[in-house]
């Protein structure tokens, strides 16, 4: 490794240290302010909630944004409390992390079918709404400890994804949507080391939160 490549790892390393010591809050790669193309899908859902078209923290509807990673934050406190919601607090107008209650009606009101993009490799759930509508969930991969993890050993593609919901499944645990090519369903975690994207839902009327209030959340972006 040469210099350069020394001193930017440096620089990095003291620039996560310097934001995390500063505000105590998530070192973002990347923008996570709404995108341009941001769309609030009506998938005609009896409950009226409307998906986004894109991950939080990427533009396009195949990237994986922003792998959320509840460091130090108790199940109690992630769920549901916009306080605490990194989607209220970014996108604000009645944006928010899903809860599983919202997951479990994309599941039970929608088409799901799984596809794979011939360019790039990555499969994909095209989840289609009874009124014709849909959103596309690519399969992600995940992240831990920071560090991206999309493909095996071999350099494939990982075939399965997880979606972070805003419930508890305990008090240590969350719980997540998980998709790959054999189905999707919902489990949990509670490993606060792993990072997983959102797919944010528009609710209306939803009270957004001061951004100065103390925050604590670690992650890691990946278009």
């Amino acid at each position: 490794m040469n210099l350069s490549k020394i001193k930017s790892l440096v620089f990095a390393t003291l620039m996560v240290a310097f934001m995390f010591s500063v505000c105590g809050c998530a070192l973002l790669f990347g923008s996570t302010k709404p995108p341009e193309n941001l769309e609030a899908v009506d998938l005609g859902l009896p409950s009226g909630t409307k998906w986004s078209n894109v991950n939080f923290g990427t533009d396009g509807p195949f990237g994986a944004g922003f792998y959320y990673q509840p460091y130090q934050r108790s199940a109690e406190e992630f769920s549901g409390n916009e306080k605490f919601d990194i989607v209220a607090r970014e996108w604000g107008n009645g944006w928010r992390i899903p809860t599983a209650e919202q997951v479990r009606e994309l599941i039970d009101n929608c088409q799901w079918e799984w596809s794979r993009n011939r360019v790039t490799g990555k499969g994909y759930y095209t989840v289609t709404g009874k009124n014709g509508n849909s959103i596309i969930l690519p399969g992600t991969g995940n992240s831990y400890h920071g560090r991206v993890i999309n493909t095996d050993e071999k350099g494939f593609f990982i075939e399965d994804g997880h979606y972070w919901t805003a419930t508890p499944y305990n008090d240590t645990a969350i719980v997540n949507l998980h998709i790959d090519s054999r189905g999707y369903s919902l489990v949990y975690s509670d490993d606060r080391e792993v990072g997983f994207p959102i797919r944010p839902v528009y609710v209306p009327n939803v009270q957004n939160f001061n951004k100065d209030d103390n925050e604590n959340e670690i992650g890691s972006r990946n278009k």
